[in-house]
């Protein structure tokens, strides 16, 4: 039987179209006996509008500043551990994620900063790791299976993100086993998402999670929670991965140490001496 310990995808009220708060989300992650927990809520266009004339720039960090106060998290809560993360966006076909070419001026409170980071900078050197998604898709509907699989190998090389989040939800054509092969080359990590399976019935994510098995490349698993009573739920992640006898020793998500030292040799981090 397949062992799934961790819910490396989760959403709060902070993203907006999600409905619990971290605390509840903790909760659920306690009562369904997970080890570990990755809140990401998403970095991202859709939080908020695109513009501020007063200021003449295009996001201000005020409606991010939640990621930069990760500090008041307990990283053990209710028996669980508990990493910072995001869902970002890939923006363009180079693999850019959102916030790359977004100079942040301004602190929180409207005095301007004496040095000018982007936005990315900002917000993702305040998290644990970065999963990197597609939302909107349209920029690369004409692109071709190659020039897709270059995009997702260049996010790869973000030195933020850790995962590929639901690559196979959306139907844009990539070389899945060159993109395995360069997962596994990085020491990175290919999400088999529990909210894709359940709700874009395609064949894609169990051709995914075959590659992966075949290159012994590790995956993690997201539940995807956008509220609480789905945090650590994995009938369908398991189900797939039972069918196709995938190897437990590439699930980074067996338990917290495995996908803890995976994420720290991955992002070159260390864990923090006061955890």
């Amino acid at each position: 039987m397949i062992r799934i310990a961790c819910d490396t995808h989760s959403h709060t009220l902070l993203s907006r179209h999600a409905f619990s708060t971290i605390q509840e989300n903790v909760h659920a992650a306690a009562i369904a006996r997970l080890e570990l927990l990755g809140c990401t809520d998403h970095f991202s266009s859709m939080i908020t509008k695109e513009v501020d004339l007063e200021r003449a720039q295009t996001y201000d960090l005020r409606d991010f500043q939640h990621f930069i106060n990760y500090s008041a998290w307990p990283s053990s809560w209710e028996g669980v551990r508990v990493l910072h993360g995001c869902e970002v966006d890939i923006v363009d076909m180079e693999g850019h994620i959102f916030g790359e070419n977004i100079p942040v001026r301004y602190q929180i409170g409207g005095r301007l900063y004496d040095h000018v980071e982007s936005l990315a900078d900002k917000v993702c050197s305040q998290c644990d790791y970065a999963l990197a998604s597609l939302h909107n898709i349209d920029f690369a509907r004409q692109a071709s299976k190659s020039e897709v699989t270059r995009m997702y190998m260049k996010t790869l090389d973000n030195p933020y993100v850790l995962i590929l989040g639901h690559t196979g939800r959306y139907g844009v054509d990539f070389d899945i086993k060159e993109l395995c092969a360069y997962a596994k080359e990085k020491g990175k990590l290919i999400e088999i998402n529990e909210a894709t399976l359940a709700g874009y019935p395609t064949n894609t994510c169990k051709e995914i999670a075959l590659c992966c098995a075949e290159t012994e490349t590790m995956i993690t698993t997201g539940s995807d929670s956008h509220i609480s009573m789905h945090i650590g739920q994995f009938s369908h992640v398991k189900k797939l991965l039972e069918e196709i006898h995938f190897p437990q020793k590439l699930i980074a998500t067996t338990d917290s140490s495995t996908f803890l030292r995976v994420m720290h040799h991955a992002l070159g981090t260390q864990e923090p001496t006061n955890n």
